[in-house]
């Protein structure tokens, strides 16, 4: 009896893993909107973005079975690679296939069934997205980058349009360049450690264009963010500043500092080659995690405890 749970419990485990589970912490981008446009004391409007939340999950588990069913044939060539379910044939050709298919499914009929359609217009342009990516896209050095941040920039969009609030450009600017600028980290670590299997075009291009590149991206996002709280949209739906002020303070202005913080410290890994897993990054580092939970006490404190 043992030794059949011990062989489901690897089982579950190998399928988690070609499933890309711990992937899924990526579409919690939907749920921004919730939260910046205030609506996350609404009960109907949380379920709903939950709802967007499932068929991400499932949409972007399906394209990672496919994207392993594609490569089959090249990931038994890489040295880490080949060692994945597909590829090592613990999962087999039919099972991957026939999993993709119902989670692809199921993605679109929960949009189509419990949010507006214009929900399921941008998950279908984010599959859309992701097979033009496998197709090629990936092996183009910007087009790579360029197309991991329109991923998070559809789920973003996604999470405003599944409860109908207008979304910032800002903040879509700001998940733009931050997605691109964890993009080029990814980079940076495999060229470092000079891996094989390398993304076709980034070896040619080098180690210094991928960091001029990085830090170009960060100044951008650096200054995006900072306009978004300076901007008087941003002080007026915040609802602060008295009557016939020239300056409307916002309060996410006090977290500026450590946004910059956060992103110094990112470039000082990046320039390390070490961040190339910026999940283990995140739990490894302990400048960068703490300047991230300081970041979300203030936002949470700016945008619901300081508000009139």
């Amino acid at each position: 009896m043992r030794k059949f749970e011990e062989n489901i419990a690897q089982n579950l485990i190998i399928w988690l893993n070609a499933l890309r589970v711990r992937q899924w912490h990526k579409n919690f981008l939907v749920f921004i909107p919730l939260i910046f446009a205030f609506r996350i004391s609404n009960l109907e409007l949380v379920i709903r973005t939950f709802y967007l939340f499932a068929a991400f999950c499932a949409a972007s588990s399906s394209v990672y079975l496919f994207n392993d069913l594609l490569d089959k044939k090249q990931d038994l060539l890489h040295p880490l690679k080949k060692d994945r379910a597909v590829a090592s044939g613990r999962i087999s050709t039919r099972s991957a296939m026939i999993l993709a298919g119902i989670l692809l499914v199921f993605s679109l009929l929960l949009v189509t069934l419990t949010i507006p359609i214009s929900a399921s217009l941008i998950l279908i342009s984010y599959l859309i997205l992701q097979f033009f990516y496998n197709l090629g896209l990936r092996n183009i050095p910007a087009a790579d980058v360029i197309s991991i941040a329109l991923g998070f920039v559809l789920r973003a969009v996604g999470g405003a349009v599944a409860i109908s609030v207008p979304f910032s450009e800002w903040l879509l600017i700001c998940t733009f360049f931050g997605a691109v600028r964890l993009a080029l980290g990814k980079r940076q670590a495999e060229l470092t450690a000079g891996k094989t299997g390398l993304r076709l075009g980034w070896e040619e291009l080098g180690q210094d264009f991928a960091r001029i590149l990085g830090a170009i991206t960060s100044a951008a996002l650096t200054v995006s963010y900072t306009l978004y709280c300076f901007a008087s949209a941003t002080a007026r739906i915040l609802g602060h500043g008295s009557e016939g002020s020239t300056f409307e303070f916002p309060p996410l202005l006090l977290s500026l500092p450590v946004v910059y913080f956060g992103i110094m410290r990112y470039e000082i890994l990046a320039s390390k080659g070490v961040a190339g897993d910026p999940e283990l990054l995140i739990v490894k580092d302990k400048e960068l995690s703490a300047s991230i939970v300081i970041w979300f006490i203030i936002t949470f404190a700016a945008l619901y405890l300081w508000r009139n």
